[in-house]
């Protein structure tokens, strides 16, 4: 079993808005105070550019279920992975994958969260990287995982 230490700082403040992540890592960990019972965890590492030119870093925990409403399973989904709800699914296929994510602050002082998570376009996936700058501002993530940057 994995031992977390606490965090040891403010939350980062990255403006609200969708952006092109990298999944650098997955690990698997546990939580003691899930108000849902559900202690087993997925912890996805992202890398990004925000809209003000920063590198920032996202770690959202994902729980450890799979299935077709699993929020595991849309994140799959998003980094165009061909995933099966009924087989099981390697975590570590998701280290790599390209995804759109939503990120809104709830309010001032708290650590941003992904609200969303889209495909990326095949030819955009290829072609940069998480550092590479980008001249293109948030868009809208739309229904079929796309996003309509005007």
């Amino acid at each position: 079993m994995s031992v977390v230490e606490p965090g040891g700082g403010d939350a980062p403040e990255i403006p609200d808005g969708l952006y092109k992540a990298r999944v650098t890592k997955v690990v698997d960990t546990e939580v003691d105070d899930d108000r849902f019972g559900n202690s087993e965890k997925v912890e996805v590492h992202l890398a990004f550019r925000d809209s003000d030119d920063i590198d920032q870093t996202l770690e959202p925990r994902i729980n450890r279920k799979w299935g077709e409403r699993a929020k595991l399973f849309e994140i799959a989904l998003a980094c165009g992975l061909d995933v099966d709800p009924h087989a099981t699914f390697e975590t570590q296929k998701l280290v790599g994958c390209s995804v759109n994510v939503l990120v809104e602050t709830p309010e001032e002082g708290k650590w941003p969260r992904i609200k969303s998570w889209g495909r990326v376009k095949a030819a955009s996936a290829r072609s940069t990287t998480v550092t590479e700058s980008s001249e293109r501002k948030p868009g809208v993530l739309l229904p079929d995982g796309t996003v309509d940057w005007t």
